[in-house]
């Protein structure tokens, strides 16, 4: 069976990151790219299945969050998993950045994160970590 996962960054939709997702489908890895915090929740609410979650922490909060509540932009990514844990808490996410993860470990450290992933990352870390997380919540 395959590996579900919705993959939240507003760089999605690059060569480089097209390539990566291509990549993770030759190896198993069903990804299903998001592109704006606009479209996440709704995505995962329709995906069915969904085994992780890979997300951004820098994104633009278009309409969705104020500036403020994501200090301008630089942790949207933060604040969307607020929501994700409010309506999909044992769904596992590992967090992507270029910010270093002992930046963040405050802001998340009442949030769940499965894994953390440090910019910029090749697509075998990204399915290692995936399968690690994937494994974890399966037993």
């Amino acid at each position: 069976m395959s590996i579900r996962v919705v993959y939240i960054d507003d760089e999605v939709d690059t060569e480089k990151e097209k390539t990566k997702i291509e990549w993770l489908h030759d190896h198993g890895v069903d990804v299903v790219p998001v592109k704006t915090v606009g479209d996440a929740m709704a995505t995962l609410r329709q995906a069915g299945r969904v085994d992780a979650v890979l997300l951004d922490v820098l994104m633009p909060p278009y309409d969705v969050y104020t500036l403020d509540e994501t200090t301008d932009g630089t942790n949207t990514g933060i604040r969307l998993l607020q929501d994700i844990r409010s309506e999909f808490p044992s769904v596992p996410v590992v967090m992507i950045s270029v910010k270093p993860p002992v930046e963040l470990q405050a802001q998340i450290s009442d949030l769940v994160v499965h894994g953390y992933l440090y910019k910029p990352v090749l697509g075998a870390d990204i399915l290692e970590e995936i399968r690690r997380v994937v494994d974890l919540r399966r037993g």
